[in-house]
């Protein structure tokens, strides 16, 4: 059994998910119902790209 190759390996796993499409589609529908002006449209998209 010293030997089996049996050996303890750890494992880390991260996931990372782009979520900045789903947040460009909710700022054009904000636009499209008028919930935000052209200006604060226009800076929530180049606050966006920042990131």
């Amino acid at each position: 059994m010293h030997s089996s190759g049996n050996s303890q390996v750890d494992l880390h796993i991260s996931i990372d998910i782009d979520v900045k499409p789903i947040a460009f589609a909710m700022l054009y529908s904000l636009l499209a119902m008028k919930e935000v002006t052209a200006e604060e449209f226009e800076e929530a998209i180049k606050r966006m790209q920042e990131l």
